[in-house]
């Protein structure tokens, strides 16, 4: 119930959408996809095709199954969704679904077929497998026959983010070494196909403690004239994930009439749904994690790093009853109830993603909101209430950590 309730959720904030040309190929999407904005007007892509990786365990499952719903509400088919694993559960690649696990999967394809996303089940037992087993090769095919029976019937066996050595006796000794350079596979010119351009934009696998909800920028209007399709990785977050992801439907969608800051604007509004003070704290939160470091110029926090500039262009002797001070203030205040504003949200599971990140949002709020007494006890001379002040916002730095 607690899916289907998601799964109607999404399907209501989708916006309606009209479709005019369809230049672009396909678009790939390594994760979940949202439902797309008002600005989104046409396809620049025949077949979009976002592609969703997630860990294929219950719980896992179950969310999966909530966003791939959008998926299709946004028209951004055929879409590949890959369960996949992670090293800590490599050794369970053998393991056949069984009662909850696959009862969720098989929701999900179903969800997935109705949509008209193509599910492509994925495999990656490169940290365990024997390429030289015989049994290891029927264990494969066993496993993806259950799948098969599911009513999936594209696979990918996933060999990255492992060893490169043999781990195996067997496979040593059937493959010598002979100093040879390693072999390039399916390099893009090989495959027949045109190319697919692939982004990590803004994938946080390798910093997990942090959420990238930067707007998508930087990308050509004409794109679609080069490219078969476009790949793109996106956070392991599902929910947090959605702003961006529509920015990369409403781009691959049309191109040439995609805008960064309405898209964005756009999607988070139809999130908040007509709660204004969720809206406020929604935009705040969203501009308090624009840090994607992989880019130039950076970008961070545009809005609260403009504030913090008015709030210094205005102190003065007058200490923070100067209007310069106002704007942080507000927005430091707006951000210290993240945690009793967002779960008001439609959609629950945002805000529950989220949490973590609002938690250390209301202590970096403590901390601020004690720098700014300190400046102000330091422009009117009390030293001593300063150094108080300062020592407070050490123990919030700590807490943070």
């Amino acid at each position: 119930m607690a899916t289907a309730r998601a799964l109607l959720s999404m399907v209501r904030i989708s916006a309606a959408l009209t479709t005019r040309h369809r230049p672009f190929a396909s678009l790939s999407i390594a994760t979940t996809v949202s439902p797309v904005s008002k600005c989104a007007t046409g396809r620049s892509c025949p077949s979009v095709a976002p592609l969703r990786g997630f860990m294929a365990f219950p719980g896992r499952i179950s969310r999966a199954s909530t966003t791939t719903c959008s998926t299709g509400d946004i028209k951004s088919t055929p879409t590949s969704t890959l369960p996949r694993m992670t090293l800590n559960s490599a050794m369970r690649w053998r393991d056949l679904y069984e009662g909850d696990a696959l009862e969720q999967l098989k929701e999900l394809v179903t969800t997935a077929n109705v949509n008209h996303v193509d599910f492509t089940y994925a495999l990656s037992p490169g940290a365990s497998i024997c390429y030289s087993s015989e049994e290891d090769f029927n264990t494969t095919v066993t496993k993806f026959n259950q799948i098969c029976d599911l009513g999936v019937h594209s696979f990918y066996i996933a060999l990255n983010d492992i060893p490169l050595q043999f781990h195996c006796e067997e496979d040593k000794q059937k493959w010598e070494n002979k100093g040879l350079l390693n072999l390039e596979t399916v390099p893009t010119n090989y495959t027949g196909s045109q190319p697919d351009l692939y982004k990590e934009k803004f994938v946080n696998d390798s910093k997990h403690d942090c959420l990238f909800l930067n707007p998508l920028t930087g990308r050509a209007a004409d794109l679609y004239k080069y490219l078969l399709g476009f790949t793109f990785n996106m956070m392991i977050e599902p929910y947090p994930s959605l702003p961006t992801l529509t920015n990369y439907a409403n781009y691959m969608w049309n191109e040439p009439a995609y805008n960064a800051d309405e898209s964005m604007a756009a999607i988070l509004q139809e999130l908040a749904d007509d709660n204004k003070q969720v809206h406020e704290a929604l935009v705040a939160f969203s501009d308090l994690n624009q840090n994607w470091p992989y880019c130039t110029p950076e970008v961070h926090l545009p809005m609260l790093d403009k504030d913090i500039g008015a709030f210094w262009a205005g102190w003065s002797k007058c200490g923070k009853s100067n209007d310069g001070s106002k704007p942080l203030c507000k927005c430091l205040q707006l951000l210290s109830k993240l945690l009793k504003i967002m779960p008001r949200m439609v959609m629950k599971e945002f805000a529950t993603d989220m949490e973590p990140w609002m938690m250390v949002a209301s202590q970096w709020v403590k901390a601020c909101e004690h720098l700014i007494d300190m400046v102000d006890a330091h422009d009117k001379g009390e030293e001593k209430r300063a150094e108080w002040e300062f020592k407070v916002v050490q123990e919030w730095i700590e807490k943070m950590k």
